[in-house]
C-alpha cells in the first residue's frame, strides 16, 4: 500500500506542486486551445484542473543535436519528451504524469497561443534540451534501448501518452504557466519565490513522503582522506 501511495502521491505532486527545474520563460495571457473537457482537484482546499484540450497542434522546436528547427506534432513531442525525461521502467502513473507535465510545458510556452517561446533559441516554442525539456526522437531511443525490450518500452511510453492525450493543468481557468519537475525533493518542495523570485500558487514548499523509494533519493560519494 506504501507504494501505490507513493506513485498516486507522485502524480498529483509532479504535475501540480513540484518545483522546478526547467528554465524558460512564459508569457501574459495565454491562450488555451479549444477546451473538451474539465476535471477539478482539490488540494490543500484550492480548487485546480485538468483540462483536455484538442491536441492536434504543431509544435515547432530546435533539435539541438542536429541544429535544426523541426515540426511536430504536439503528442508526438511529448512522447519524446517522456521517454527522455524518466525511466521507463518507472510505474506507468508516473509516465502518466509525465506525460502531462510535458504537455503543459509547451503549451504554456506556444508562441502561436501567446506563449514567449524558448528564450534560448528565437522563433522555436521550445528546443530539445533540458534548458526547456529533453526530447529524444522515437528512433534514437529506440537504439539506446536494449533490443529486446525496446519495442515493450516505447509501446509503455506510447501508453503514458496516449492515455492522457490533450490532458493539460489549469489554474482559475487558465493554463497553468509555471508547470515544472525535477526527480528528487529530498522530502520537502521548496518555494518557488525562493528560487526563482516569483510566486505562484501551486508552487510552494510541500511535504514530499515515500521518496525514500526513489533512485536518486541518497547518493554516495566515497572520499580519500588525502583528497579531503
Amino acid at each position: 500500500m506504501k507504494y501505490i501511495g507513493y506513485f498516486v502521491f507522485l502524480v498529483a505532486f509532479i504535475v501540480i506542486f513540484v518545483p522546478v527545474t526547467i528554465l524558460g520563460g512564459v508569457g501574459e495571457g495565454i491562450k488555451l486551445p479549444v477546451i473538451l473537457n474539465k476535471f477539478p482537484i482539490v488540494t490543500n482546499n484550492n480548487v485546480k484542473e485538468i483540462a483536455k484540450i484538442d491536441s492536434n497542434i504543431k509544435v515547432k522546436m530546435f533539435d539541438v543535436k542536429n541544429n535544426k528547427v523541426i515540426e511536430l506534432d504536439l503528442e508526438d513531442y511529448v512522447a519524446g519528451v517522456v521517454s527522455a525525461e524518466m525511466p521507463v521502467s518507472f510505474n506507468i502513473e508516473a509516465l502518466k504524469a509525465q506525460a502531462i507535465a510535458a504537455r503543459t510545458f509547451v503549451i504554456a510556452n506556444m508562441i502561436s497561443l501567446g506563449g514567449s517561446g524558448c528564450n534560448k533559441h528565437q522563433g522555436v516554442d521550445v528546443c530539445s534540451d533540458v534548458h526547456c525539456q529533453a526530447w529524444i526522437s522515437k528512433e534514437e531511443r529506440l537504439k539506446l534501448w536494449d533490443a529486446n525490450s525496446a519495442l515493450e518500452n516505447w509501446n509503455k511510453i506510447m501508453e503514458a501518452v496516449e492515455s492522457t492525450k490533450g490532458l493539460v493543468i489549469t489554474y482559475n481557468g487558465e493554463i497553468a504557466k509555471h508547470i515544472k519537475y525535477h526527480s528528487t525533493s529530498g522530502g520537502k518542495t521548496e518555494d518557488s519565490r525562493y528560487v526563482f523570485g516569483y510566486q505562484e500558487p501551486y508552487l510552494v514548499s510541500v511535504e514530499s513522503p515515500y521518496e525514500e523509494v526513489a533512485p536518486n533519493y541518497i547518493t554516495t560519494v566515497v572520499m580519500s582522506k588525502k583528497s579531503l
